[in-house]
């Protein structure tokens, strides 16, 4: 596994462009999560999460619910770590540990305290159709993702729900960046649509495509959003500092986000030929 030197990002997660030019926000991060740091240092599949409630201004649906978990550490008290303050999502990880971090944005359903569990365990409090069936295309046609600083890259993940059998992740990869250079990278739309039970189709745009057993989500109706850093779980020793996400009406192309993930996975395919 490649070692990351740290670096800091700033990732915009923000609503859609309305037909008056409103943005409706999926995240600004204003609202501190309200527990301070949530940690794990024991690659043992269990980790931590918690929810808070803000206005739906700031927060989609109301509420966002945070997870943390260490997938490998140095045995030593190495920790992965998030939390939201001062309009930022923070996301560590101490040397020689390794993690993942997914929010959700399904409506008001989570927990006020730290509770301690697997992923599973905090999939399960998902709710599907949480955000009632959010009309999304009408008022944009993308997601939009910027990038503050990275010295290197590193692999995330957007998934949309309609429902529990309809839904779409979409697996991508950015590049370093620096100071907002390159500039903003959108996701288009039109990537969430596929056939069912899509297994990692490798789209133009460079992104990889899952989908559920009763088809892609529909962004007409949109009941729940997913975003997950280090969705492969590859990335070692990354500072991350996200700052909102929003859609936009035009999006272009995605092509920076791309090549870094099919060279992850043709370095995966050499080391399973070796094997």
């Amino acid at each position: 596994m490649k070692k990351f030197a740290k670096f800091a990002l700033t990732a915009l997660i923000a609503g859609m462009t309305m037909a008056a030019q409103a943005s409706v926000v999926i995240d600004d991060f204003d609202v501190n999560q309200g527990v301070g740091q949530l940690s794990d240092s024991t690659a043992d599949g269990s980790g931590v999460y918690n929810s808070v409630v803000g206005p739906v201004s700031s927060i989609l649906g109301g509420e966002r619910d945070m997870f943390i978990t260490a997938l490998t550490t140095d045995g030593f008290g190495a920790q992965v770590t998030t939390n939201v303050s001062g309009g930022l999502l923070k996301y560590s990880t101490e040397t020689g540990s390794s993690g993942r971090s997914i929010l959700k944005w399904d409506g008001v359903n989570g927990v006020a305290g730290v509770s301690t569990g697997s992923e599973a365990n905090y999939l399960a409090t998902l709710n599907p159709t949480g955000l009632g069936g959010l009309d999304l295309a009408a008022s944009g046609s993308g997601f939009k993702i910027k990038v503050k600083e990275s010295d290197l890259g590193f692999d995330f993940a957007i998934t949309v729900y309609t429902d529990a059998t309809h839904w779409t992740t979409l697996v991508l990869s950015s590049e370093a960046h620096h100071n907002f250079l390159p500039d903003n990278t959108p996701i288009d739309f039109a990537d969430f649509f596929g056939v069912a039970n899509e297994a990692g189709t490798i789209l133009s745009s460079g992104a990889l495509r899952f989908t559920g057993t009763g088809g892609s989500a529909d962004l007409s109706s949109v009941g729940a959003i997913l975003a997950t850093i280090n969705f492969t779980g590859s990335e070692a020793e990354i500072d991350l500092q996200i700052g909102d996400v929003r859609t936009v009406p035009e999006p272009t192309s995605i092509a920076l986000f791309g090549a870094a993930l099919l060279a992850m996975g043709a370095v995966r395919r050499r080391k399973t030929e070796v094997k």
